[in-house]
């Protein structure tokens, strides 16, 4: 609207024209704004076009047409398309003769001269209304015009852009300048303004009453008002309110803001102007709360306004609630209905009369309706609001609520004639028009036009008639590209949708492209680009679809952006380890491509998810490498017959693991890989809009690359089918592959060289991983065998980690060829596939050729690990180095066999050899895949053989030694369960299972879930249940109690453990039979050896376990108390089993694993009892007495539980001294902490051991201890109500020892 300026001594009928030419001016730059903000590149740049736009019968359009125009009826220049002509013209209906029932007063109007009305049919002033309007300052004016677009015709010409965003002006008003105070000459000199929209921020009623007069004692909101005068920068806070008197109502005056009333502030100094007569800019002085309320009520006040008054009166709503609800209804105040459901607790969207009107039915009642469906209805327009009433909410849809007259809450509007009303609820811009259509059902639309059709009104039926219409297109919307990608395109085209059939579709076709350019941007962000929908309808092959929209509109499928998911190799299926090392850029992170068309088509989209390696994190290892392993297995084990490729191998574990029900999310990189190599299901469809595209443009050049780089055989067929691409000719005529070739690694300096189409795509099939497309090129006339940039096909598959493709070549005839040749490209000169494959870390790779019998020697004799050795990551050295410790093992197991086999070989050169190499090594032969003792190894030798060899042709002495090292084993290379499980053969693991099975099966009979005919079929197989008795029984003989032990110790004279077992302490000691445990079996046959072995190892076994439970049993004398002569007795036990062990052989220094029972046995059990070990059996919690003292109340659990502290606390006098005559490890801080615990906890005995010099040489100063003595003494005294009487006796006699 601009501003006026005003330059001194200027006349005033130039100025009053220079105002004129501003507004006007403003006007058309503003609507140019808005068009140009609305261009978001090339869609928005086209069709805001309007000499672009078509038109169809029954199309709203604002015209012009001088001779019917009338100034003051804007239905005189806006109507309804009735029929399209030839040259540009259209036939026009205009509003006026159809509310005059003239159906006949059709006009022709160029096309040059009509634009589209998106606007609705109503305003809310008519000409001749006193208004406000906003123009900088806000001034009193008098509608003069609605809709005055001959405004836009004469500041920047027709038609204007086409688009339901671009703004129409509302009014055309004169300033009203003959108030009395505007001191200008004459009110026909006044110039006009103009309203963009008809919001209350552009433009507002002038009120034609006042709620006060002049001297009326009032208060001010002065947040809300202008300040007049005094004091400049007075600080205002929201809700800042003053006393005053009116000094002035109704103020207008010239270049200021008009004001309802001017107001005097009592004792400010300055005086202040008040815009709007409502309670929250204005009220009266010592008005009552209550009254004050139903006011902001009446006057649609805000939600803040609102909770001002009930915080500032302290009113409680609840108590009145349904008079507020019922106040808020009758004046349609939306701001009051919001702050009852979102701030008072009150559901009014629940609310009914007894004719079940629900809110919006009472609301269509109220002569305020159109202000409450505009205010509510906007936040639902515009996305980016919050809902002022949620009036579709779940179990509160009024809008498709019937009263108990089975009436619409619309039909109340239509039955009372409200024409503003309907159409402001029908309205997409400040309406319900975009949630109507979301919910009414057919039957409610019915209804709505039957009720219409009655009312005989002529505008409403133009209203709701362009509701119709505005609703067929938006359903067809939703249906055909909001919802797209949840139904497939035979369910959007099916019959029903006959909108899309006959002759008639094309035109259908074009009417609902142009209904997606004018509403896409609009504020409700309901209608989506419809070119957005173009990428789904041309990536899943949608052929029909496609075909109708592009022939309605081919611009925009040209024009359009294509972001696609790209389907590229980023290494998924290479060696885990490799894909772990790439950037994150290079993987997964980024897979969404922009592309044209035709790319478009050829990429597509899959209906399946397929899961990448970034969602298999924590799991991926493991599934790679079951996949490789599968890949290995097809390679080498399958018949070609029953199993003719990767494809249907794949296929067979797919189905098999659907058919057990097994989580498909873990496999998803198996299904992955057979999508890769079968064709998308929606191909069809796309290679009919290639073929379209195609035959519809010329010079149309496909890259040849794109099938492969995105594993699409389909369009590589097609191609050459289409003999759009000659695979015969050769490479370097291509230009496609001129331009690839810098990206094409398996070229030596981007030259394409002497090849042909074929061979180069072949060697890009195994850059970009297309298996399919390999095998395709490869079938008529088999594998090309030439060399490409120094290496062969197989060479190449192998640099890049092929694992599927080199197995596929390993089932062609070439393979043998592509073996045995060298490579020659410089960085692998003399190498064959399977060493370029170990220095380029691809060890599955690797392993897979190795397992086909490649030879493993290149062209001077170096091996793969040689290769791998050269690599700069550590798994790939550690493989090599795997590989060599077979062939160690294999050395090491051929040395130990000469040297026993040698009966002039020493016993010790025996022994080192042992121990300094692999063959009893158990790890090492895990290592090498001999996962049992009795699996075939080295030389044809199992673990149990070698072990035999040894121990049936040296002393018993030294082959106690060998057993001893493999019952009690100190490596912990391996997990103690593997090692247990190397000693069972594969035949005992499978009668465990078996065992298992039936005990399984037993308890499924007994719960009645099989009956007996089906349980005996499952068992027929298994172990009977005597052999499960006898099973049972053999376990049970395994372990040996502490009779059993007793007797043998007796029967083998070994006095110490004879007499020793028979002591309380060791009533649970068991050890496990060492005959039942395989390494016995395996070392020696039955003989008087065998038992002497037996023997050593059970003394060893039974020895260990008495120095581990005497050490137990003396902690746990010290954390429970006990006496001293069995602490005594319990140490000596201790030191004589261990020096037993000694004698036996044992290392005691060593952690070692008895695997028969499962025991560690830690080097510290041998050790004595130290003042420096915690009793974690004992915890002192925060609510102890001990936690009270400042010293010890922040320390942690364990340190509280150390002996000195645990004895000290408990008062064991005898054990302390025993401690501080016998244990190793004191130090002067414990013998300070004894002392003050002893002392607070009145321990006399104790305390006075530590004051006295005791046995022996204490570490801490005298005077320290006697200074904590007397210090928690003290504190004890102090606290002696709450301390038992035993302490406070013993405090007189401490003190005075102490002092």
């Amino acid at each position: 609207m601009g501003k006026k300026s005003r330059k001194k001594g200027a006349d005033k009928a130039a100025r009053k024209d220079k105002l004129q030419s501003r507004r006007e001016h403003q006007l058309v730059q503003r609507n140019r704004a808005d068009s140009d903000e609305s261009d978001g590149g090339d869609y928005s740049t086209r069709f805001s076009n309007p000499n672009q736009r078509e038109y169809f019968a029954g199309d709203r359009v604002w015209f012009i047409e001088s001779r019917i125009y009338e100034a003051d009826n804007p239905n005189t220049y806006r109507g309804i398309v009735k029929g399209v002509l030839p040259r540009g013209q259209l036939r026009i209906i205009p509003l006026q003769s159809i509310i005059d029932g003239d159906d006949l007063a059709v006009i022709t109007i160029p096309k040059n001269k009509v634009f589209p009305d998106f606007q609705d049919f109503t305003l809310r002033f008519e000409v001749g209304d006193q208004v406000v309007c906003s123009c900088s300052p806000w001034s009193t004016a008098v509608v003069s015009y609605q809709w005055p677009i001959r405004e836009i015709q004469s500041a920047g010409g027709l038609p204007v852009d086409a688009s339901s965003h671009v703004t129409v002006p509302t009014y055309k008003c004169r300033l009203d300048w003959d108030g009395p105070n505007m001191r200008v000459p004459a009110a026909d000199d006044a110039p006009f303004v103009a309203a963009p929209e008809d919001l209350d921020y552009c433009i507002k009623i002038r009120p034609s009453s006042f709620r006060f007069k002049m001297g009326d004692s009032v208060v001010v909101n002065l947040f809300k008002a202008e300040q007049i005068g005094g004091r400049s920068g007075y600080k205002l806070v929201k809700n800042t309110w003053l006393r005053g008197k009116v000094t002035a109502v109704d103020v207008s005056k010239f270049e200021t803001n008009y004001a309802v009333y001017e107001c005097s502030l009592v004792g400010e100094g300055f005086a202040c102007r008040i815009f709007d007569d409502k309670d929250e800019n204005i009220a009266r002085a010592d008005a009552d709360g209550r009254e004050r309320l139903f006011d902001a009520i009446e006057q649609n006040c805000s939600r803040s306004h609102l909770n001002f008054l009930c915080g500032h009166f302290d009113i409680d709503v609840s108590v009145f609630s349904d008079l507020v609800v019922a106040k808020a209804i009758e004046f349609a105040s939306s701001q009051a209905l919001s702050w009852l459901q979102h701030d008072c607790d009150v559901d009014v969207l629940s609310t009914r009369d007894d004719s079940g009107n629900n809110l919006l039915h009472q609301i269509a009642k109220s002569s305020n309706a159109t202000r409450f469906i505009k205010e509510v209805g906007r936040s639902s327009c515009i996305k980016s609001e919050k809902l002022m009433l949620d009036l579709m909410a779940i179990g509160n849809n009024l809008h498709h609520e019937l009263n108990n007259g089975g009436e619409l809450w619309i039909q109340s509007l239509i039955t009372r004639g409200d024409a503003k009303a309907l159409d402001a609820a029908l309205s997409p811009h400040c309406g319900f028009a975009w949630n109507l259509c979301d919910i009414l059902s057919p039957d409610r639309i019915q209804l709505l036009e039957k009720s219409v059709h009655e009312s005989e009104d002529v505008l409403m039926r133009c209203i709701f008639d362009s509701f119709l219409s505005f609703h067929a297109l938006y359903q067809q919307f939703n249906l055909y590209f909001r919802y797209f990608g949840f139904c497939t395109e035979e369910q959007i085209l099916d019959d029903q949708n006959a909108a899309f059939w006959g002759d008639d579709a094309n035109q259908s076709a074009r009417s609902l492209v142009r209904f997606c350019r004018d509403w896409f941007l609009h504020s409700s962000k309901k209608v989506v680009d419809l070119y957005s929908c173009a990428t789904e309808i041309v990536v899943r092959g949608s052929f029909r679809l496609f075909k109708l929209f592009y022939e309605a509109d081919k611009g925009g499928f040209w024009h359009h952006v294509y972001n696609v998911k790209s389907k590229e190799d980023r290494g998924e299926y290479i060696q885990h380890e490799l894909y772990e090392l790439k950037d994150v850029g290079s993987k997964e992170c980024d897979m969404n491509i922009e592309v044209d068309i035709f790319k478009a088509c050829i990429i597509g989209r899959r209906d399946i998810r397929l899961e990448f390696r970034e969602e298999w994190e924590g799991q991926s290892k493991s599934w790679i490498t079951v996949y490789h392993q599968l890949i290995v297995q097809h390679a080498t084990e399958c018949d070609p017959h029953d199993c003719p490729s990767l494809y249907e191998h794949l296929q067979q574990f797919c189905k098999k693991v659907v058919k057990d029900g097994t989580d498909k999310k873990h496999y998803s990189i198996f299904f992955k890989r057979i999508a890769l190599l079968e064709d998308d299901e929606n191909i069809e469809g796309r290679q009919q809009i290639l073929d379209y595209l195609i035959h519809k443009e010329e010079s149309v050049e496909l890259d040849v690359l794109q099938p492969l780089k995105h594993r699409q055989c389909w369009a590589l067929r097609f191609m050459i089918e289409k003999r759009l691409l000659q695979v015969d000719t050769l490479a370097r005529r291509n230009l496609q592959l001129i331009k690839a070739s810098p990206d094409l690694l398996f070229l030596q300096d981007s030259r394409l060289e002497e090849m042909t189409v074929k061979c180069c795509l072949c060697f890009a099939a195994v850059q970009y991983d297309d298996l399919q497309s390999l095998e395709f090129l490869c079938q008529p006339s088999g594998i090309p065998v030439v060399v490409v940039g120094g290496w062969n096909l197989l060479h190449f598959a192998a640099y890049m980690g092929r694992i599927e493709i080199i197995a596929w070549i390993s089932s062609q005839p070439a393979w043998e060829l592509l073996v045995a040749q060298v490579c020659v490209r410089k960085e692998f000169q003399n190498a064959f596939a399977v060493h370029i494959a170990a220095i380029r870390g691809h060890l599955q790779a690797c392993d897979l050729m190795i397992e086909l019998k490649v030879p493993l020697e290149d062209s001077t004799g170096r091996l793969p690990e040689a290769y791998a050795k050269a690599s700069p990551h550590q798994y790939v050295l550690d493989w090599a180095e795997k590989r060599v410790t077979p062939k160690i093992l294999e050395a090491d197991v051929k040395k130990i066999l000469e040297l026993v086999s040698d009966h002039a070989s020493a016993v010790d050169e025996i022994k080192h050899f042992i121990e300094h190499s692999t063959c009893l090594a158990v790890n090492t032969w895990m290592e090498c895949d001999y996962n049992t003792f009795d699996a075939a190894g080295p030389l044809g030798y199992s673990f149990g053989d070698v072990l035999h060899q040894c121990c049936s042709s040296l002393d018993v002495e030294i082959v106690a030694w060998i057993c001893l090292r493999l019952f009690f084993r100190c490596s912990h290379d391996l997990c103690t369960y593997s090692y247990m499980q190397f000693w069972v053969s594969e035949k005992q693991k499978q009668r465990e299972k078996d065992i298992s099975l039936r005990d399984c099966y037993d308890k499924i009979l007994e719960k009645g879930k099989i009956n007996t005919e089906m349980y005996d079929e499952l068992t027929r197989d298994l172990p009977s249940a005597r052999e499960l008795e006898q099973e049972w029984a053999r376990k049970t003989k395994e372990t040996l109690t502490q009779n059993d032990l007793v007797d043998f110790a007796t029967d083998q004279s070994h006095d110490f453990l004879s007499s020793e077992l028979r002591k309380k302490w060791f009533k649970n000691l068991s050890c496990k039979e060492p005959l039942a445990y395989s390494i016995l079996s395996s070392a020696l046959n039955k003989g008087e050896r065998l038992e002497v072995v037996r023997a050593k190892i059970l003394r060893v076994n039974a020895l260990l376990e008495v120095v581990k439970i005497s050490r137990k049993e003396l902690r746990q004398i010290l954390a429970r108390g006990g006496r001293v002569d069995e602490l005594e007795q319990l140490m000596s036990i201790q030191s004589a089993a261990t020096d037993a062990l000694t004698r036996e052989g044992y290392d005691t220094s060593a952690r070692a694993y008895h695997p028969p029972s499962g025991s560690f046995y830690d080097s510290s059990d041998f050790d004595s009892i130290d003042m420096d070990e915690s009793l974690y059996s004992v915890e002192y919690d925060q609510g102890h007495p001990l936690r009270k003292q400042l010293l010890f109340m922040s320390r942690s659990s364990n340190d509280l539980s150390g002996i000195h502290i645990v004895l000290a606390t408990e008062g064991y006098s005898e054990l302390m001294s025993f401690c501080l005559t016998n244990f190793n490890g004191w130090t002067a801080t414990m013998e300070l902490d004894v002392v003050r615990i002893s002392s607070y906890f009145g321990h006399s005995t104790i305390a006075e051991m530590f004051l006295s010099e005791g046995p022996k040489n204490l570490l801490s100063d005298a005077s320290d201890r006697h200074s904590e003595a007397i210090l928690r003494s003290s504190v004890l005294w102090s606290t002696m109500s709450d301390a038992p009487s035993c302490f406070i006796c013993c405090l007189p006699p401490l003190l005075a020892f102490a002092s």
